[in-house]
């Protein structure tokens, strides 16, 4: 995993990683870090969780690049980086997956890392450069998501959207199961902006915060070690009757389970607070943070006050007023919070990653008795147009035919060297109907979708006229329709369709093929 964190970066990329990282090692895998030593880096941290750190050093030999915009955030220049990494990753062996949650890095180096590893995923939340990927995550909410990286990202990376991904620590979902939010009292304000804080906003908060607040109210800061404003807010108010500083606290979870509204930045820890219901006044640190605040905003699970530092005193003062004041604003933030996020997102992650490859190749006549189970299991044809069962012979005979068909290709798909489900195209002039099924042992696994995938990699080099794949789905086949939504067809009542770009016979179309 490479991520940094530092005073200017925050902190909310390498925890995110450490999130998704426990995951991966409860699976079995073997997780590194890399991570340069940016003043306010974490590396002690994620090393006291137990994950082993390469840690890159600074250097002032090696500018920046220009691109993308956030290229000075890495520290020297891409192909620097790239080289340092490299060899990382070449003391360590064969690697499943590298990946990259960094907004200085783009496909350059993706590309440049990826011959030392099976696979490279990237997390981001800008939509603002070309990746060269397998698989690109991005938690947020953002406007008109579905086209937002075409032509960014490869064909056949899978793309995951939105906060049901969120990467939060399995206590977020706990504290949610045992939530009991009361709307109508005020009892405890949470404030934290994050791990970075440069511009001293948390400083300015709370000093607007203690013109408005009720004296019975107890407002709980939280700062990182790094935030260079800690001291300050430390001798102002960490003795000052009515808060509580915590620094570099780490039971987010539980602090923010407790509050009954919260002051925060438009970072990773919106969907934190989201998860537990808390109703909260967002400011925006940085305009990379713009866009995810408004579209919170948007779906009524936060009060937006815009960029922190070109809000007036005067807009902050009375946003904090309204939030402390007006229990029919709470609920209705903490109810749209909730139903933003579940807290079970890092599981579809890992599920994702740790998904079995699945390859395919043209179907022999030795397939047949193989799959013939497959085809006759009630759970597979009684979605067929026919749901009678086959006998042996007939089944034989009509795999056979299939396979003499020009105008028709029959695939088997392997996942760890096993046949693991059927996949045939029909095809008439560019177009190819699809139809599939598992070995019902294998569903639920998302072999479904990863099947479709492979299949439209092996179409697109070996059948380079087909440009519109068609599916009929039945309503009651949740399984398949599913299946077929997640590997980028489009839904039109029973029926599926998905334009895929072609290359020249023999050619590769797509990463990987």
């Amino acid at each position: 995993m490479r991520a940094d964190a530092s005073v200017h970066i925050g902190s909310g990329h390498v925890m995110r990683c450490l999130t998704l990282a426990q995951a991966l090692t409860d699976a079995g895998l073997e997780v590194h870090f890399v991570c340069r030593a940016f003043p306010g880096n974490l590396i002690d941290s994620i090393r006291s969780r137990g994950f082993a750190v390469h840690s890159l050093p600074l250097r002032q030999d090696s500018p920046p690049d220009t691109t993308p915009a956030h290229a000075g955030w890495l520290g020297v220049h891409w192909a620097v980086d790239a080289r340092e990494c490299l060899d990382v990753a070449g003391s360590l062996g064969p690697l499943r997956w590298i990946l990259v949650d960094h907004y200085a890095l783009d496909a350059r180096w993706e590309a440049e890392l990826a011959p030392a590893s099976a696979k490279v995923a990237v997390i981001d939340d800008l939509t603002d450069r070309p990746h060269d990927c397998n698989l690109l995550l991005n938690q947020n909410l953002i406007r008109g998501a579905s086209g937002r990286y075409t032509g960014l990202v490869p064909q056949d990376c899978r793309v995951l959207l939105g906060p049901a991904y969120a990467l939060l620590r399995p206590e977020f979902r706990e504290h949610r199961r045992r939530l009991s939010r009361d709307a109508s009292r005020v009892g405890c304000a949470l404030v934290f902006l994050g791990g970075g804080d440069p511009g001293g906003t948390t400083l300015r908060l709370l000093e607007l915060l203690e013109q408005v607040r009720p004296r019975t109210l107890l407002v709980r800061v939280v700062v990182s070690a790094a935030n260079p404003y800690r001291v300050e807010i430390e001798r102002r108010f960490g003795a000052q009757p009515g808060y509580d500083v915590r620094v570099q606290a780490e039971n987010m979870a539980e602090l923010m389970a407790d509050a009954d509204v919260s002051v925060g930045a438009g970072g990773t820890a919106t969907w934190e607070r989201c998860c537990v219901g808390l109703p909260t006044l967002l400011v925006a640190l940085a305009d990379n943070q713009v866009e995810v605040a408004t579209m919170v905003a948007e779906r009524g699970a936060g009060l937006f006050l815009g960029i922190a530092s070109e809000a007036s005193d005067e807009v902050l003062t009375a946003g904090l007023r309204t939030l402390l004041h007006s229990g029919c604003l709470r609920k209705s933030l903490s109810d749209a919070s909730l139903d933003l996020v579940d807290g079970d997102g890092c599981r579809r992650v890992a599920a994702e990653m740790l998904r079995p490859e699945v390859a395919v190749r043209p179907a022999r006549s030795e397939d047949a008795p193989v799959v013939f189970p497959w085809r006759n299991a009630e759970a597979t044809r009684r979605f067929f147009h026919d749901p009678r069962p086959l006998t042996l012979a007939k089944h034989v005979s009509w795999f056979d035919t299939v396979l003499r068909d020009e105008r028709r290709v029959l695939l088997i798909g392997e996942a760890a060297g096993r046949p693991v489900g059927v996949l045939r195209y029909d095809l008439d002039s560019g177009a190819a109907d699809v139809s599939i099924y598992l070995d019902p042992a294998m569903r639920g696994r998302g072999i479904g979708r990863a099947l479709l995938l492979a299949g439209e990699r092996w179409l697109c080099a070996h059948r380079p006229g087909s440009t519109l794949l068609r599916a009929e789905v039945r309503a009651a086949n949740t399984a398949s329709r599913s299946a077929f939504a997640q590997a980028g067809f489009e839904v039109a009542g029973s029926l599926f369709e998905k334009r895929i770009e072609t290359a020249s016979a023999g050619t590769a179309c797509r990463r990987g093929t």
